[in-house]
């Protein structure tokens, strides 16, 4: 995080106070000239237009980006960042016709200032150089812009003079501007809404108790630090994506909690100032500026000094702290993250169930009842999927929920063993769960069948070759099999027309009967690249698979030249949920009869097993007696 100066002068400006007050802008010789394109010049056009048509009452503000600028000694300022915009909201104002404007002079362009006080009067050939010509072509492009538009333009510019506002962030006299231009515009580190606030919290100006200066240095060090390790834990991914999702395009994230505070109006604004803020991307930076500068005009100095400062800090920790007890709680931890995961409570609503609890179990209750009431309905471990509206998809949260549960019940037999007595759990990892299976749509995690069950999905030769290669691989030992002669003999033929019939053949072979494999008895978590690995194969590639990965290895599978399946392995890092790693090591079988086949006897346990971690914590009704007919009925069929 960038460094933050007690001295920083920041807040709000608006247009008509930089235009009536008639500031001088110089852009200094390191920047470089005006090169904002015609798509810019609109993009900023139609997001004033947006908020102008969103505000008819004209209550709310919009904030353009920071301008951070050093005043020189002739009161002119010079603009460290942010000069593109500033000099096309000069052009904007100039074809609005505002009689009353700033002035920019561009040190490496001479007549620069001339030029653009008289834009509205320049064709494209008094455009001389490259900064010239891209003033112009602004200007036609914003006139352009209105001729196409049925806008008031009266009001536009009301609107623009007295709502639209630039962040004003003053560089103190002490620090090189240079360096400052170099973080922003050559490093590409904005300045986000989280450094405007601290140098909200930091400056001098903001404590009551001048008198008393080395003790405010003393507490703006404290915020310094607290902030710091804040911001430091917050950037571990493993902390930070229990309560968050992969989406989050900020550099510096303790933004989170100041979003969250600016939601909620945890600083109570009124309802007639809230409104003020607007809904731009520095709305959190305007909520707690209005509120500092609400609350300096009218509180007086007082004995404490820095009560103002400090209440609002508190609740700043607050809110860390309360994301600390969850992240270091066996079952708020794995519960949080779960809800959140899933998209069913975001972190603001659980902050408020949180401190509308007096008691950690009260809470626990609150959100496990929750968790079951968002839970598929309809016997949920006996009902088929992919058909009547339930694709197999639904049950993917229940399936996280056991891989969940599972983690949280070892932990609690761990730790109540009087030879272990963990004095840490284990943590699902949820960094690792959404990182792995990161797709555009967010859902990369997919419900994979054990038991294969291929079907028409597999419609290149290629494809087929290596599923019937890897259904040998299971009767690689039997040299007899009559089915193994034909798919060995397919291979070699290359017809794609036996292949219906070679699938009729192998669903025999399997114990899992074909109207039974869309059931959650049949399913598994698995990330989206290992399900692609798969290829449809049978269950034992598969289990190579699985297993290969849990180690941090990719299988290959591909034909060798004598048309056998071949598996090759390479490096690779990934996370295999718990339950899917026991299924495929046939935990879940005390005895298992064998490791190449997906049995009826593994699927009934692993579904037993289920039944009783999720009913045992109360997230459905135990379904035991349910369960036994259905596995009875199948082996009895079987």
């Amino acid at each position: 995080m960038a460094h933050v100066d007690i001295n920083t002068k920041i807040g709000t400006i608006s247009l008509q106070e930089l235009c009536s007050e008639k500031y001088n802008f110089i852009i200094p010789t390191y920047q470089r000239g005006y090169r904002w394109t015609e798509q810019q010049v609109i993009d900023l056009l139609n997001d004033i237009n947006e908020f102008i048509e969103r505000n008819p009452e004209e209550k709310e503000i919009y904030c353009l980006q920071p301008l951070i600028v050093k005043k020189r000694e002739d009161s002119s300022w010079d603009v460290i960042d942010g000069q593109q915009r500033l000099t096309t909201v000069k052009i904007l104002l100039a074809c609005l016709k505002e009689q009353t404007s700033y002035s920019i002079e561009y040190e490496t362009r001479n007549l620069s200032k001339n030029f653009l006080n008289d834009i509205c009067n320049k064709n494209e050939g008094d455009a001389n150089n490259i900064d010239f010509y891209h003033m112009w072509q602004a200007k036609e492009t914003i006139n352009t812009w209105f001729d196409n538009k049925n806008i008031d333009c009266q009001r536009f510019l009301k609107v623009l003079l007295q709502k639209v506002k630039f962040i004003w962030y003053e560089s103190p006299e002490n620090i090189n501007p240079i360096s400052v231009f170099t973080r922003l515009n050559i490093g590409k580190i904005p300045l986000t809404d989280a450094e405007l606030i601290k140098a909200l919290f930091l400056n001098q100006s903001n404590f009551f108790d001048v008198d008393n200066s080395a003790g405010i240095r003393l507490y703006q060090q404290e915020i310094a630090a607290e902030w710091d390790n804040i911001e430091y834990s917050l950037q571990n991914n493993e902390f930070w994506l229990f309560i968050h999702t992969l989406e989050w395009n900020k550099p510096t994230r303790i933004d989170f909690i100041f979003d969250l505070m600016q939601e909620k109006n945890v600083l109570g604004l009124s309802d007639d100032l809230y409104g003020k803020i607007g809904c731009d991307e520095h709305k959190s930076f305007r909520y707690f500026y209005e509120y500092f500068k609400l609350y300096k005009t009218e509180i007086k100095k007082n004995d404490g000094g820095y009560r103002l400062r400090d209440d609002i800090w508190q609740k700043v920790k607050e809110y860390f702290q309360i994301f600390q007890e969850w992240y270091n709680d066996l079952e708020l931890y794995h519960y949080i993250g779960y809800l959140i995961e899933n998209g069913w409570l975001t972190t603001g609503d659980l902050i408020k169930t949180w401190k509308g609890k007096s008691k950690k179990e009260d809470f626990v209750a609150e959100i496990k009842s929750k968790i079951r009431e968002k839970l598929p309905k309809e016997k949920p471990l006996t009902q088929e999927y992919e058909i009547s509206g339930h694709p197999k998809t639904q049950c993917r949260p229940l399936l996280l929920l056991f891989n969940i549960q599972t983690v949280i019940d070892q932990n609690k037999e761990l730790a109540s063993s009087d030879k272990y007595q963990l004095g840490a759990f284990y943590k699902f990892p949820f960094h690792l769960y959404k990182k792995e299976g990161c797709k555009t749509n967010g859902k990369g995690w997919e419900i994979e069948h054990i038991a294969s069950n291929a079907g028409d999905d597999l419609t290149k030769l290629e494809s087929q070759k290596i599923y019937l290669a890897g259904v040998n691989y299971v009767f690689k030992d039997d040299k007899n099999n009559s089915l193994k002669g034909e798919i060995d003999n397919f291979i070699k033929d290359g017809k794609v027309e036996g292949f219906t019939d070679l699938l009729q053949q192998i669903s025999d072979f399997s114990s899992i009967p074909e109207d039974k494999k869309n059931y959650i008895w049949n399913f598994a978590l698995l990330d989206s690249t290992t399900n692609e690995e798969y290829q449809n194969s049978p269950f034992p590639v598969k289990r190579v698979c699985v297993l290969a990965k849990d180690r941090g290895q990719k299988a290959k599978l591909q034909l060798d030249k004598n048309n056998e399946l071949l598996i090759t392995y390479e490096k690779g890092i990934a996370f295999v949920p718990p339950c899917t790693r026991n299924i495929f090591t046939k935990a879940y079988t005390d005895i298992p009869t064998a490791l190449n086949v997906w049995t009826v006897d593994d699927a009934g346990n692993y579904l037993r097993k289920m039944n009783k971690t999720l009913s045992d914590a109360g997230f459905i009704d135990d379904q035991s007696d349910a369960i036994n007919n259905f596995i009875n009925d199948e082996v009895n069929n079987g």
